[in-house]
């Protein structure tokens, strides 16, 4: 890398537990995927230039791109620094986001929001960096989001996340997290792409016609995330021996997963669909627990378990039917320059 160029990177996200009830002020946790969003600036010998990198590569000049690149015009807008992009390469890479032509579902707006926040802005602090990096990503979405995977990808690490205003970042904390050692995790994809934003709207429909109901589903999400974030945070319970964290961790997701089903079936949403549910029995028959991460309606389901040996025995058995797998780590360090 020369010395003019500045790089950044920040990671894609899997909700470990919380969707749905993290918009309504709950606690979500959070982990990062190995997958990164990378972006760079060089000088550059004409007006400014846009390269984005996804399925394919597109070249602009940087007037044009912020007329038809609504997250990088968002980002630009809030730190208010198109003249830092004047006679400048910006690269904006998402190539890792994508497998076979589909999108993964990982987040990589969130992480390339970040890693654009943490290029072009002006400052290391993390919370400023999430404040800015939720403005801008909530800009983009018009409004829609609640900010834990921006979290997520500034911190690189996992967390836990709570709002308590739809304001912009009002009221938002972020808690940095470890999880148990015996705690162990395997991401799967469904196969399926699912939009987000397409599944929130319909639950926001939904909510409209039924406020009372949707008020009892997530409140009885937002207890299950709340007890687990608890359980994280309880460090004397977490490194003392024999105590049964884990265990507890486990039960309180098998109860969320439960829970999801019930709402999706209850709201006529069917995000828990045919997908999830076939990928679940598959799980659980393998002795493991299972959740969607996400909003659902594909993406990614998670298996969990407290023997690594039984994990790696289904990952063996789900790689031999083709499926895709995505390793994980408990932390995935912040590479960016």
């Amino acid at each position: 890398m020369s010395k003019a160029e500045q790089t950044a990177s920040a990671p894609g996200k899997l909700f470990l537990i919380g969707e749905y009830a993290v918009l309504e002020g709950y606690p979500a946790t959070l982990i990062p995927a190995p997958q990164r969003a990378r972006v760079s600036l060089t000088p550059s010998r004409g007006d400014g230039e846009v390269v984005s990198r996804t399925t394919t590569e597109t070249r602009k000049p940087l007037a044009t791109a912020l007329l038809t690149e609504p997250l990088l015009a968002a980002v630009v807008s809030v730190l208010e620094c198109s003249a830092a992009l004047e006679k400048r390469r910006l690269v904006m890479d998402t190539r890792e986001f994508f497998r076979d032509g589909s999108k993964l579902g990982l987040g990589s707006s969130a992480a390339l929001t970040a890693a654009l926040v943490r290029l072009l802005g002006n400052t290391r602090d993390p919370a400023v960096l999430v404040d800015t990096a939720i403005r801008s990503h909530r800009r983009f979405q018009d409004g829609k989001g609640s900010g834990a995977d921006i979290a997520l990808s500034v911190f690189g690490q996992p967390v836990c996340f709570s709002r308590t205003s739809d304001q912009m970042n009002d009221g938002a904390t972020t808690e940095t997290v470890s999880l148990p050692t015996d705690f162990h995790i395997l991401a799967i994809w469904t196969g399926q792409s699912a939009s987000t934003t397409d599944y929130l709207t319909r639950m926001q429909q939904w909510r409209a016609q039924h406020p009372e109901t949707y008020e009892q589903q997530i409140d009885h999400l937002g207890s299950l995330a709340t007890r687990f974030r608890g359980l994280l945070l309880d460090t004397e319970s977490r490194d003392a021996a024999n105590t049964g964290v884990s265990a507890a961790l486990l039960a309180t997701i098998a109860e969320y997963n439960q829970a999801l089903k019930s709402f999706s079936a209850i709201s006529g949403t069917d995000f828990y669909n045919q997908v999830h549910v076939a990928l679940q029995k598959k799980v659980e028959s393998a002795r493991c627990t299972y959740k969607p991460s996400g909003a659902g309606g594909g993406d990614f389901g998670l298996a969990f378990s407290e023997d690594l040996q039984v994990l790696n025995q289904l990952a063996d058995q789900l790689k031999r039917e083709g499926c895709y797998l995505v390793p994980l780590t408990r932390d995935v360090p912040d590479k960016s320059s």
